[in-house]
């Protein structure tokens, strides 16, 4: 299709009132062909063949975010070529963003009105000056019109800056400081004169929104002109004095996200700043998240200690950083051995719930981990108090748990070895025999410790089933069946209460319950193109889960219950004494 033939459908689609629809279908077809809608739209804007701008503001795009999208995508693209007034297009942009869903905001379109600013030099000083006498409703293009102005006259620009960053009001003084951070000043004199204004602007700014932007156009400043971070520096002792949560946020963005290399010093002044974080600053979790993921891929491992203990220290649990867990889990073993055990060995409660909380999510499979010795040094005592740590907190997880007293085994004494075989083998084994015991006879090593390990902890497992099948054919150990009969009433009964008040799930509105008495299918009968009723049934397909629970939880569970919260508790002796 000819950009005529373009113009043609769009003037006839225009006077039935489908504009808006051939624009998204011709935008969308384009993808794959000639490009001729933005040229076709502007040439009949400026042959007074349409009133584009008019016609924008004669649409609402409320909940259509899909046409949103596009719409904003051709307008921005219509801007640098659109021959209009700075008022009528302001008009426009202004309509859009109020008619447009919260999600599209004037960032969307920002770039292509700097562009139609910037076509002629005087658009620009229009469009600032409306903006000013009209700044309720036009404040957010103050620094379009100023980015837009300081290719054409840097000090013209420069000078407005000036004045804004005085003004009283702090949305303009926002302004003023995005503008810094997005002009690029041609010259030495000219980047020092506009960041000493900063740094006066940083000594005076007193409201907490402004301090943000100013915090951003500073970073911004280091990132364009890197022989100003010892200045930066400086600043930043000022501006980060007091915390709060927007900041926090802006903070850890920026140190999660920024793609330029910003030096260490700065870095790590930022990352200390990060640790005023509290439990219900939760919006800047995700960041600090992505932080800890990038700390980790370059094995910044003190720098992520230094933070995330701080962090953890103030109640905030280790499952706020999903992006930092799944690499430490998937790609990070030997570092996770590391915290492992230098968590245990803390006596902090605070570290011992995030290692639980770690391993014990829903997602971790039977991974296996292993003790870091650099972290146990000469104690004698550390290596069977990890062991008793890692059944009090990781008792749920058998395989994981095992897999660490394994791995403690081969750096200890021959006592201690015996010790941890019968810990291996009670709680553990009796709780879980299946899944542990298999898991137990397939473990493949050359290390005759371990072997000997697991071979003293299923014997004991053998003779210990031995001892209970001997006491079945005791009468008086047995259970009559009276007893039995009542137990199962009792367990219905309460199957009973579990469906009458179960909470109402959301595949109640999906699926029709059907409760068969009887039978292996269900049949339903369904009427035909003809009007008659067809029988139709289906056959049911079995499907069951199983987990196992832990045996002394049902055998002894006050017994267990002890235990767990001894070895949970439990601190070093040289801890006690120290």
């Amino acid at each position: 299709m000819s950009i005529t033939d373009v113009k043609t459908e769009l003037i006839k689609e225009l006077k039935i009132g489908n504009f808006f629809n051939l624009v998204e279908k011709l935008y969308l077809a384009e993808r794959e062909s000639d490009k001729y809608l933005i040229k076709a739209i502007s040439e009949l804007h400026a042959e007074s063949e349409l009133n584009i701008n008019e016609l924008y503001k004669g649409i609402h795009l409320k909940n259509n975010i899909n046409d949103c999208w596009i719409l904003f995508r051709i307008y921005e693209s219509l801007l640098p070529e659109l021959e209009a007034t700075s008022q009528e297009v302001m008009e426009c942009v202004h309509h859009l963003q109020q008619s447009s869903d919260e999600n599209l905001t004037i960032d969307n379109i920002l770039d292509g009105f700097i562009g139609f600013c910037s076509k002629k030099q005087n658009r620009f000083k229009e469009a600032f000056a409306f903006s000013m006498d009209n700044i309720d409703k036009f404040n957010y293009l103050i620094s379009a019109s100023i980015i837009a102005g300081s290719s054409f006259d840097e000090k013209w620009s420069f000078e407005q800056l000036k004045y804004l960053v005085t003004n009283e009001q702090p949305f303009v003084r926002q302004q003023a400081y995005y503008s810094f951070s997005q002009i690029k000043f041609k010259n030495e004199v000219s980047i020092e004169s506009a960041f000493a204004l900063l740094e006066k602007c940083n000594l005076e700014e007193k409201h907490y929104a402004a301090k943000i932007s100013l915090f951003r156009a500073i970073i911004h400043f280091g990132n364009k002109y890197s022989n100003l971070w010892e200045r930066i520096e400086v600043i930043l002792d000022t501006l980060l004095k007091e915390p709060n949560t927007d900041l926090l946020y802006a903070v850890s963005n920026v140190v999660a996200f920024n793609r330029q290399c910003i030096p260490d010093s700065v870095t790590f002044k930022l990352i200390n700043f990060l640790k005023n974080t509290t439990s219900e600053q939760t919006n800047v979790f995700s960041n600090i998240s992505h932080l800890l993921k990038k700390l980790l891929e370059n094995k910044n491992y003190e720098c992520i200690e230094d933070i995330l203990e701080c962090l953890l220290n103030k109640d905030i649990r280790i499952t706020e950083f999903g992006y930092f867990n799944r690499e430490l889990l998937n790609n990070e073993k030997n570092y996770l051995n590391r915290i492992v055990t230098k968590w245990f060995l803390s006596g902090n409660s605070n570290l011992f719930l995030a290692v639980h909380d770690l391993l014990n999510d829903v997602r971790v499979r039977n991974i296996e981990i292993n003790v870091d010795p650099k972290q146990i040094g000469i104690s004698s005592e550390a290596p069977y108090f990890l062991a008793k740590k890692a059944v009090g907190w990781l008792f749920s997880k058998p395989i994981i748990t095992a897999s660490f007293i394994l791995s403690i085994i081969e750096i200890i004494s021959q006592e201690q070895k015996e010790e941890l075989s019968k810990l291996l083998f009670d709680p553990l084994l009796i709780s879980y025999s299946g899944e542990l015991r298999e898991y137990l006879e397939g473990i493949q090593t050359n290390s005759v410790s371990i072997i000997e390990a697991i071979q003293l902890s299923i014997k004991q497992l053998d003779s210990y089933f031995d001892g209970l099948k001997s006491a079945w054919g005791i009468n008086e150990l047995s259970c009559s069946q009276e007893r039995k009969d009542q137990y199962w009433d009792h367990f219905n009964h309460l199957m009973e209460e579990a469906e009458e008040n179960r909470m109402p799930s959301p595949l109640d509105e999906i699926f029709t319950k059907q409760v068969l008495l009887y039978g292996n299918s269900s049949a339903v009968y369904i009427q035909d193109g003809n009007g008659k009723q067809q029988r139709s049934e289906m056959k049911m397909i079995k499907h069951s889960h199983s987990m196992e629970l832990a045996r002394l939880d049902t055998l002894d569970p006050e017994s267990l219950n002890y235990m767990l919260r001894v070895f949970r508790m439990e601190v070093l002796e040289s801890e006690i004494n120290s």
